[in-house]
């Protein structure tokens, strides 16, 4: 019984190793996935930096074109001044000089239209500009207001986090102090379960000894019927029976202690899922803490490979002992059955050479001392009767030298006999020194097996410890799918701002349609009204030059320098309206990009959100595939007893329980599925699903931000050109009360 009990704790053993095995390999990919999915999140931070970085210049280079065109509005505003007073000098000199009958009044009147549209066309220029300027600065107070409003965001976010993270480090230190509890608890059990085991194990071969020496020194009688035989046989039957029974109660303190591990995994479980989904309500941005992630990632990699290499360590050094205890099991085996077969063997010599010796030796020396005590009396009968005495006597001493012979012939072999067992008694001694031999090294080797308990107790610990920052690792990846989250928002939050800029752009558009048709209807009424007045003064004009008493010659000489003074700044303005058209068609050809722009990022979004919702549906399917795999996996693997089976008996044993136990805790946090065997694959591959699906969310988040920048961009742009249009209208307007003043003076 117990060799078979033997056998099934091996069994139990090896699939014992072969579970921890597959969960370390489970454990090995989840890091590795981890590690992906950190590596692409720095990428991605990167990418967004240069973004930012790509978006500052932008803005920088934007103020620079505002600067330019501020500076050059000055100095056209500055030109435009400079010319209207020329043209208020030229008519006051052509006022002053008298004309002459002959004078061409058509030809002056064809300067002065000329001179009245370029004025028009430059207003018109003007207007433009400070449109353009206006809504230059109102993008960029846009553009302040959303930097400010961004800031707010980071900030709250930062908060929250601070606040998650101090409700993980209690819920942690509360869960890490339950389980260190209940392991001590249970350490503790089992280190008292195998001290009374071995102090049964030394009673036992105590009692073995006591009764080999009693058998060696002849004081047990195995001639009264062979009870002390059967009370030794029958002691040693319950001594084994106690054995079994103790092995038995272990097992289910085993079973027990695992169904209550589970349990409390479940209840785990249960805390920490609604403890995390209260906190992915408040965890917010992750971009700001790619530093420490990075960081945190350097430091995990460098413990990896450290936990790889002492897992590996720890496998070998579990094997060594194991393959050490195997032999000393074996070795004791052997030797409890050679002793016991020894013993029985010279037990059966001895009994019958003493029952040899006894009969032989006592039958023999009373045949012969009888035959000599009756061949004595026979001689002394015969010498009695005969009267020859010294031939009888001779012959009597004859027959006594031959019985002393014989006496001497038994003694030899009794004292062959007693050397046999002397010989009997040495061997006895030896394997009995040989026993104490091997029980001294078996405590040499005990203690070896508790150093190494010891050392696996720190390696445990060492466990413990990448376990803990595993489940930071854990809360790294919430973060990102609240990052994922907070992206979907900023997305419905861009959509509506850009249909709100879209229909903010298009009534400015209509707007501006409608201020260019007044501006073309009050200069066709300004070119009126200046025509009227100019046919007035011309008339006055023809009055005053029939009273002047100069002559017509030099009004014609003056009149002509003055047309020709007019003419060149007729071409200069020319140029200058054909400067400003050629702006115009290059603002109108920019608009027509940026609408080009905006109605692919329109597209683009849209895209996106289909592809986010597809993604997030079939994340909520692998989901709820990897919360059934958890549900069910336990008590199918409970139901048809391939869980663990109860360890053996051994120190070292029951610390490699605390390691597979500790192991299945590690892959219960690690995948939150909280299932033993089975349900572990379907939760590396929803893990892994998840990755791609949030490296597609970070690239749908890059996509968000570069059409971000690129509705910046057109605030920007609509700000200067609102701008520009309020310095040309005020322009306008100067100019507008200056021709007034000017027609009042007329």
């Amino acid at each position: 019984m117990l060799l078979e009990r033997i056998e099934q704790l091996r069994t139990e053993k090896k699939m014992s190793y072969s579970i921890a095995s597959s969960m370390q390999n489970q454990l090995e990919a989840g890091q590795k996935t981890l590690e992906d999915r950190l590596d692409k999140m720095t990428n991605a931070k990167k990418e967004v930096d240069d973004k930012l970085g790509a978006s500052n210049i932008l803005s920088e280079s934007l103020h620079r074109e505002v600067s330019e065109l501020m500076a050059q509005k000055e100095a056209h505003g500055v030109e435009l001044q400079r010319k209207i007073y020329s043209l208020e000098e030229d008519l006051r000199k052509s006022r002053s000089t008298p004309l002459d009958d002959n004078y061409d009044t058509g030809d002056n009147q064809e300067q002065v239209n000329k001179l009245v549209q370029d004025l028009a066309e430059m207003k018109s220029e003007k207007d433009s500009t400070e449109k353009r300027l206006a809504w230059e600065k109102s993008t960029k107070r846009g553009l302040r207001q959303q930097i400010l409003t961004l800031q707010e965001h980071a900030r709250a976010a930062d908060k929250a986090k601070q606040i998650s993270e101090n409700e993980l480090k209690e819920l942690q230190e509360q869960s890490d102090t339950q389980t260190s509890e209940s392991m001590e608890e249970v350490a503790e059990k089992l280190r008292q379960q195998v001290q009374s085991l071995q102090q049964e194990k030394g009673v036992t071969l105590n009692k073995l000894s006591e009764l080999e020496e009693a058998v060696a020194t002849g004081e047990l009688d195995f001639g009264e019927g062979g009870r002390v035989r059967e009370a030794y046989v029958d002691k040693l039957r319950q001594d084994i029976d106690k054995l079994e029974t103790s092995v038995d109660n272990l097992s289910s303190e085993n079973k027990l202690l695992l169904d209550s591990k589970i349990r409390l995994e479940g209840e785990m479980s249960k805390n920490e899922k609604s403890k995390f989904t209260s906190l992915d309500d408040e965890i917010s941005n992750l971009s700001r803490q790619t530093r420490d992630l990075t960081e945190k990632l350097s430091n995990t990699r460098k413990e990896a490979t450290d936990a790889k290499v002492a897992q590996e360590e720890e496998k070998d050094q579990v094997l060594d002992l194991q393959a050490r205890m195997d032999k000393t099991i074996l070795q004791l085996a052997t030797l409890k059955s050679s002793t016991r077969v020894n013993m029985a063997r010279i037990k059966g010599e001895h009994e019958k050479e003493l029952k040899a010796a006894k009969d032989s030796s006592a039958s023999l020396v009373q045949m012969e001392l009888d035959d000599i005590r009756n061949e004595r009396d026979e001689l002394r009968e015969t010498l009695g009767r005969r009267k020859e005495p010294r031939e009888e006597l001779f012959t009597l001493e004859e027959t006594e030298s031959s019985a002393g012979g014989i006496v001497r012939k038994l003694r030899d072999m009794l004292s062959k006999s007693q050397d046999e067992t002397a010989a009997l008694k040495t061997a006895l001694t030896n394997e009995k020194n040989d026993l104490i031999r091997k029980d001294e090294e078996l405590a040499i080797k005990k203690k070896e097996l508790i150093r190494k308990e010891e050392e696996l107790g720190n390696k445990k610990n060492e466990l413990i410890r990448k376990g803990e920052e595993l489940d930071k690792l854990k809360h790294s990846l919430e973060e990102v799918s609240r990052v994922e989250r907070e992206a979907e928002v900023e997305n419905s939050g861009l959509k509506q701002r850009i249909e709100v800029s879209e229909r903010a752009h298009a009534d400015q558009i209509v707007h501006q349609e409608q201020e260019l048709i007044a501006l073309r209807k009050e200069l066709e009424s300004e070119k009126n009204h200046r025509h009227n007045a100019e046919s007035k003064t011309a008339d006055l004009e023809v009055l005053a030059t029939v009273n002047m008493n100069r002559s017509n010659e030099e009004g014609i000489q003056i009149m002509m320098r003055s047309l020709e003074n007019e003419r060149g700044q007729r071409e200069t303005t020319e140029h200058e309206a054909i400067n400003m058209k050629a702006t115009m068609e290059q603002y109108n050809i920019t608009m027509d990009h940026m609408r080009l722009e905006v109605l692919e990022l329109r597209s683009k979004k849209d895209e996106t959100v289909t592809r986010l919702k597809d993604e997030n549906q079939k994340l909520q399917k692998d989901i709820q595939a990897m919360v059934q795999a958890g549900s069910r996996a336990p008590s199918v693997l409970i139901a048809s007893g391939e869980g663990p089976e109860p360890a053996n008996l051994t120190p070292m044993d029951t610390s490699h329980d605390m390691q597979t136990s500790y192991l299945d805790d590690v892959t219960a946090s690690a995948f939150q599925g909280n299932c033993f065997l089975s349900s572990e694959a379907a939760v590396g591959n929803a893990t892994l699903s998840s990755a791609s699906v949030l490296m597609q969310r970070n690239d749908t988040v890059e996509e968000l931000e570069r059409m971000r920048s690129i509705s910046d961009h057109f605030k920007l742009l609509y700000e200067i050109k609102n701008v520009a249009l309020k310095e040309t209208q005020m322009e306008r307007d100067a100019l507008r009360l200056e021709l007034h003043a000017h027609h009042a003076t007329l």
